[in-house]
């Protein structure tokens, strides 16, 4: 099934690929980038070794201990969403475009709070390759990441936030209290502060890259390497050298490699303790990427642990002592959670605008890892609005697997179009009737 795509998204794309196509064209651009970087790099080596510690690593080099504040990066495409195979943002193409990974928000959160649950965190991040230059394709306190990396989900949210899995439900203590690293979050964390406010994505915090690491791996890799030893340099994060942080990523593009083979052995200035806690790398199901593979902790350098679904991820933090048991319960419950409502418990989807069934395959034997088939037909432990309006479209648009003739549904006080459970009617989009494929795969009955 085609994916269906919003005007913005398309605009987007073409103007991102506007701007990469100028780029290839002008040749001298990519020698003057290559000096400049090397100019900033040599810069980096020399206020690391200002500091007392060169950008080479040190082989006896400790772990960076758990009781330290977290700080989690992440990348934003295939990692934090799917880019739904879309270059130049990546190539998952198991979710549509702009799907927030289930479980992604949750795992962020344990890996903050650490095993021993703390009630004060820092916010996560984003570093991106996406071009810093270019505002609309950076992440805003109102996009709908942000909006799952909280609490805040309301009933007036855009209806397509449902297919983007924005309606995510986070399981946050009340109590607990958030910092920002460039306010002194750190700071305030290790003297016991109170003032923090709510969990959500530091957006604030975020790095960003150049138009031309879009056309070399390495480079997207080296600018997000640059933005994680900024952060622990002199005049980066207040409190940095007593802290720990985490990089999520994935094997898409330079994640791995270069980036968290060089943040992996990272040494902090003026210590003999390991920046990096721990990276952790999506696996994706795509072919031509870079290589990448586990590797475990040892003298020197932190491990580096990949994945296939933010369950397996969450899982081996709970066996490598990143997380709690509750802390990976919750994952669980937001991974299983969004299977019983977007996916047919034989492994086949129930929504192909949001994810494909090797995504709902995948995720399937995620969770039977630690489960029985029972597992798979338990009713979600989190209740998504997106459940509700399966529930609105089949009763309003179809009788079993098939259409019953109607061209709208009502759903939480609007109407939506039986066509496109998500559109509601204009004048450009006309009320149409749902299709076969529609009731098939949206109301089709388990077994």
């Amino acid at each position: 099934m085609a994916t269906r795509r919003c005007p913005m998204m398309i605009w987007q794309e073409a103007i991102l690929l506007i701007c990469s196509a100028f780029f290839i064209s002008v040749s001298s651009f990519e020698v003057m980038a290559e000096a400049v970087w090397d100019d900033e790099w040599d810069s980096l080596s020399l206020l690391q070794r200002s500091s007392g510690r060169l950008l080479s690593y040190e082989d006896d080099a400790a772990q960076c201990s758990n009781s330290q504040p977290t700080q989690l990066f992440l990348d934003f495409d295939d990692t934090f969403k799917s880019s739904g195979g879309h270059w130049p943002s990546g190539c998952d193409g198991l979710y549509t475009k702009e799907v927030i990974y289930p479980g992604l928000a949750q795992f962020v959160l344990e890996i903050a709070r650490g095993p021993s649950e703390a009630m004060e965190v820092l916010r996560p991040s984003v570093f991106s390759a996406r071009p810093d230059g270019i505002d609309f394709l950076k992440v805003t306190d109102n996009s709908p990441q942000a909006m799952a990396m909280s609490a805040k989900q309301s009933p007036q949210d855009p209806a397509i936030w449902d297919q983007y899995n924005a309606e995510a439900k986070l399981q946050i203590p009340s109590d607990l209290r958030a910092y920002n690293y460039q306010d002194g979050g750190i700071r305030q964390i290790l003297s016991n502060a109170t003032d923090g406010g709510k969990f959500s994505l530091n957006a604030g915090g975020s790095k960003y890259g150049d138009v031309l690491d879009f056309f070399d791996f390495a480079k997207m890799g080296k600018t997000k390497f640059e933005s994680f030893a900024s952060f622990f340099a002199p005049g980066g994060a207040q409190g940095s050298g007593e802290a720990c942080a985490v990089w999520l990523g994935d094997d898409g593009q330079g994640d791995c490699n270069p980036a968290a083979q060089d943040m992996r052995r990272f040494v902090k200035g003026g210590t003999k303790e390991l920046a990096l806690k721990v990276a952790f790398i999506h696996r994706l199901t795509c072919s031509n990427k870079p290589a990448c593979q586990d590797a475990e902790a040892e003298e020197g350098a932190a491990p580096v642990i990949m994945f296939d679904t933010y369950l397996d991820a969450a899982r081996s933090a709970l066996q490598h002592g990143f997380i709690s048991h509750g802390g990976f319960k919750r994952v669980e419950d937001a991974v299983t959670s969004f299977y019983a409502v977007y996916c047919h418990q034989d492994g086949s989807t129930r929504a192909p605008e949001t994810l494909s069934d090797g995504a709902c395959v995948q995720l399937r034997t995620a969770i039977l890892k630690d489960g029985t088939e029972d597992s798979l037909v338990k009713p979600p432990v989190l209740q998504l609005r997106a459940e509700g309006r399966f529930e609105a479209f089949c009763s309003g648009c179809c009788s079993g697997d098939s259409p019953n003739g109607q061209s709208r549904f009502d759903f939480n006080g609007e109407t939506f179009r039986c066509h496109n459970l998500y559109h509601t009617p204009s004048w450009w989009r006309l009320s149409l009737q749902a299709s076969g494929y529609d009731c098939q795969t949206h109301c089709k009955e388990e077994a």
